[in-house]
C-alpha cells in the first residue's frame, strides 16, 4: 500500500529588506522660491543603524505515496520567527515627519523594530483518479493555513490610520499584526429619550440634543465600552481581522482521447475586508442624494421633525442604517464602525482551459508540421462571495494596512484562443 514515505526537517535563517530601499531616501524634485525654479531633497529620514530582517524557520513534513503512487501527500508544518522587522516607525508629526512625503515634511524611516511569529500547516494532496488508454484523470488539492502573532516592539503599539479616516489598523503584543480598529454601531437613535439616556457623543463632551450642533434623531448611536459616559477615542477597539484562516486551491485536469480539460479553483476563507467605498459613499454629510452616494442612501434616516426647540422626536422610517442628512456632521456619524466590515471569504474559478490536439496522422504529408494544438481559456471565470465591493481579492495597502477596499480595479475575466504548433 505505502509505495514510498519520506520525513524531512528542515531549519535555516534568512534575510529580508522587505522592501525599506536601503539606509538612505531618495531625492525628490520640488519647486524653489528661485524664479520657479526646481530643487531637490529626500523625500525621508536616513536610518545608518538599518538592517535586513531574521527570519528564523523550522519545519517538520513528509511526503507519502500511496497505491502504486497514485496517490500523493504532502504535509508540512511549520514555525518561522522573524526579528528586526522593517517597519515605518512613526512618530507625532511635530518632529517634522508624516507617513508620506509633502513639501515641509519627510516621510519616517525604515527602522527595524519588534518581532512576530508565524505558525502553520500546509497539505498537499495529488490523486490519479483515472488512468485508462484513452481517459486520464488527476487532481491536486491543497490547503494551508497560517496564524501571526506579533511578539515584540519596540515602543507602544502601533495604530496606522488609513486614507486620513477613521479607519485604521492596530499592532500590539500578543495579537495578530494589522487589526482593523472602530467603534461598535448599534443602530440610530429612534427618539431623543434614547440620545438623553446614552452616552455624549458630541466633540465638545456636553450633552447636546439638537440637529445642527448635537445629536438628534437619526443619528448613529455607538456603544460606550468603558462606560464613563461619553463616546471617544478610549471607545475604539477591534473590530476585524484581514487574516485568513486558510486558503486553499483546487485543479482537476482530464484528458479524453485527443481533448484535454482543465479547471482551478483557489478560495480564502475567514478573513474581513473594509468595504472602504461602502464607507465613503454612504455617508450622507449635509447633502445626501445630491452628491452621487450610492443607492441605499435613499434611504437616509428622517426624523419628523428638525425643530431644536421640539421636545419629542420620532424617526419616520425605522430599519435602515443610514444616517441623517447633517450638516457639518455634529454626532461623528463618520467613524469608522463595524458597519463597514465585510466577510471577505471567497472562491474563484481562476482557469478554465480546453485543448484538442489534432491527430499526427493529419500531418503525415507535411515534413515540417509534427502537431498541432487548439486551445480556448477563460481567466478568472467568475467568483463566489458574499463580498458587496467589486473584488473580495484586496490585498495589502501599505506595511501595516491590509484588506482595506477603496476600489480598486477587480480582477478581470480574460478569454483567449490559442495555437500551439510542433515542428
Amino acid at each position: 500500500v505505502v509505495d514510498d514515505l519520506k520525513l524531512r526537517v528542515e531549519y535555516g535563517w534568512s534575510g529580508n529588506e522587505n522592501g525599506a530601499n536601503g539606509v538612505y531616501a531618495t531625492l525628490t524634485t520640488i519647486p524653489t522660491p528661485f524664479g520657479g525654479g526646481t530643487g531637490f531633497m529626500p523625500d525621508a529620514f536616513p536610518n545608518p543603524d538599518l538592517r535586513w530582517e531574521i527570519d528564523k524557520m523550522l519545519n517538520l513534513g513528509f511526503d507519502l505515496h500511496l497505491l502504486k503512487n497514485r496517490i500523493e501527500v504532502v504535509a508540512d508544518y511549520y514555525i518561522k520567527d522573524m526579528s528586526d522587522l522593517l517597519v515605518k516607525n512613526q512618530q507625532s508629526t511635530f518632529l517634522g515627519g508624516a507617513t508620506s512625503f509633502d513639501i515641509g515634511s519627510l516621510q519616517w524611516p525604515f527602522t527595524n523594530i519588534g518581532s512576530m511569529k508565524n505558525q502553520g500547516f500546509g497539505l498537499t494532496i495529488n490523486t490519479v483518479n483515472l488512468d485508462r488508454k484513452s481517459v486520464n484523470w488527476k487532481t491536486s488539492f491543497n490547503i494551508s493555513h497560517d496564524k501571526n502573532e506579533v511578539t515584540a516592539l519596540g515602543g507602544a503599539p502601533m495604530a496606522n490610520f488609513y486614507a486620513n479616516s477613521s479607519f485604521a489598523t492596530l499592532t500590539e503584543v500578543g495579537s495578530p499584526a494589522a487589526l482593523y480598529t472602530g467603534y461598535i454601531a448599534e443602530g440610530l437613535f429612534q427618539n431623543l429619550e434614547e440620545i438623553k439616556s446614552h452616552a455624549i457623543q458630541t466633540s465638545n463632551a456636553v450633552l447636546t440634543v439638537n440637529p445642527g450642533t448635537g445629536t438628534w434623531v437619526g443619528d448613529i448611536k455607538y456603544r460606550d465600552l468603558n462606560k464613563d459616559g461619553f463616546i471617544n477615542d478610549q471607545d475604539r477597539t477591534v473590530i476585524g481581522n484581514p487574516w485568513p484562516k486558510f486558503t486553499l486551491g483546487f485543479n482537476n485536469a482530464v484528458t479524453y482521447k485527443n481533448f484535454d480539460f482543465n479547471v482551478f479553483f483557489y478560495g480564502s476563507f475567514g478573513n474581513d475586508v473594509v468595504n472602504y467605498m461602502r464607507f465613503r459613499n454612504e455617508q450622507t454629510g449635509g447633502t445626501a442624494v445630491y452628491s452621487n452616494l450610492f443607492r441605499s442612501v435613499a434611504n437616509f434616516a428622517r426624523p419628523n421633525t428638525v425643530d431644536p426647540a421640539a421636545t419629542s422626536a420620532i424617526l419616520t422610517n425605522p430599519g435602515y442604517s443610514i444616517a441623517r442628512i447633517a450638516p457639518g456632521d455634529p454626532n461623528g456619524n463618520n467613524r469608522a464602525s463595524q458597519w463597514f466590515i465585510e466577510d471577505g471569504s471567497y472562491l474563484r474559478c481562476r482557469n478554465i482551459a480546453l485543448a484538442y490536439n489534432i491527430p499526427e496522422s493529419v500531418f503525415n504529408r507535411i515534413n515540417f508540421i509534427k502537431g498541432l494544438k487548439i486551445g480556448a481559456n477563460v481567466q478568472n471565470a467568475f467568483t463566489i462571495t458574499k463580498y458587496k465591493g467589486l473584488d473580495p481579492e484586496v490585498g495589502q495597502n501599505t506595511s501595516l494596512i491590509y484588506g482595506m477596499d477603496s476600489g480598486r480595479y477587480p480582477t478581470t475575466r480574460m478569454y483567449s484562443l490559442n495555437l500551439m504548433a510542433n515542428f
